[in-house]
């Protein structure tokens, strides 16, 4: 009976050992069978909108492909991004960066896809790049870049119409538009601002007040802005300094807007240092769609910081003989270094105006 008993303990003991081995290797499969899934695992995100105003709202897409034989059960995908671009559902009093976690349940040969609100708080050019990946007790680190590019928020109404008598066409104008000598669009009464040579003495005799004739304006007209990144001498505060340079893209984003429509050819130049370490951004007079979008994603990339001084900007396109453009400065104060470049730019056959902001 002991030896029965002995031998049935045995069997026992040998089962049990068996199970136990068995759910060891289970769980290493399994493991490894993790493993191997997350190695099959493809995930990509990106923004819905390569750029978009600031102020708007844009999506944050993620995809998720399991190309696996099991299911994907509470993976999470964990990301830091700015709080510059707000998402919806993270905290929104974070000041710099927001932690952002989303978690995924994908069955086998399955692509989940997912959408997340966020609204474009500042302008600015902003990078993701790693996002780190929680699953089956291991973190990896995938490469998952994306990009977006906040363009500088667009103008209220009244701003536009300031920005449309810029570069307004009508000859009660202040804008010193440069004329086509050799075209002759009809009479009118003289205002004081034109040169004596404009006057017509058969017209003047006619009417008994001085009459001048009427040019027509250049076709495919040029115009170059310029945006000085220089603080003033005279103490102004950051923060006041910050949002001036700002409206000052604001600006410029709408004029090349409007002039990309009606065909002008539109450069723009800067002394402001720049995302990826340029000491001044400098983009050459061009017209269409594909050099409008460029230029945005361009002034996105501006940083609020001056590089080069301004004269030196200038001066690169003086030394170039620029010629028959209108030209606009713009900038938080006038002094006699850019006075000076302005003369200088009129004697080349430019039209010089420039706009002091804040004033």
């Amino acid at each position: 009976m002991a030896e029965y008993v002995g031998i049935f303990t045995w069997i026992v003991v040998g089962i049990l050992s068996f199970l136990v081995l068995l759910v060891i290797a289970a769980r290493v499969l399994y493991g490894l069978m993790k493993i191997v899934c997350i190695r099959q695992m493809e995930y990509r995100r990106y923004f819905s909108e390569e750029g978009v105003y600031e102020g708007e709202t844009v999506y944050l897409v993620e995809e998720l492909k399991n190309r696996s034989l099991l299911p994907m059960i509470g993976m999470d995908i964990e990301s830091h991004i700015t709080a510059c671009v707000a998402l919806e559902g993270c905290d929104p009093d974070e000041k710099m960066m927001q932690h952002f976690i989303s978690r995924f349940t994908v069955m086998p040969f399955t692509t989940v896809v997912r959408r997340h609100r966020a609204v474009a708080k500042k302008r600015g050019y902003y990078e993701l790049e790693t996002a780190r990946v929680s699953y089956a007790g291991m973190d990896i680190y995938l490469d998952s870049k994306a990009d977006l590019a906040v363009y500088p928020r667009m103008l209220e109404f009244e701003q536009t119409r300031q920005m449309n008598r810029f570069l307004s066409y009508d000859s009660a104008s202040r804008t010193p538009l440069l004329t086509d000598a050799f075209s002759f669009t009809g009479i009118r009464e003289y205002t004081g601002k034109e040169p004596f040579s404009d006057l017509n003495f058969k017209a003047t005799a006619r009417a008994g007040q001085y009459m001048v004739n009427q040019k027509g304006y250049l076709l495919g007209r040029q115009i170059q802005l310029y945006v000085n990144f220089q603080m003033p001498q005279k103490p102004m505060e950051s923060a006041v300094f910050s949002e001036l340079i700002e409206q000052a893209l604001s600006h410029v984003a709408y004029a090349v807007g409007m002039g990309v429509q009606k065909g002008y050819r539109i450069g723009l130049c800067t002394n402001s240092r720049m995302v990826n370490g340029a000491y001044f951004l400098r983009f050459p007079r061009q017209t269409g769609l594909v050099h409008y979008q460029e230029l945005l994603r361009q002034m996105a990339r501006i940083r609020l910081m001056a590089g080069n001084s301004f004269a030196s900007v200038i001066d690169m396109d003086i030394r170039e003989q620029i010629t028959g453009c209108e030209i606009y400065i713009l900038t938080t104060y006038l002094d006699e270094s850019i006075e000076e470049r302005i003369a200088r730019l009129g004697e080349l056959g430019n039209a010089v105006r420039p706009v002091v902001l804040g004033s």
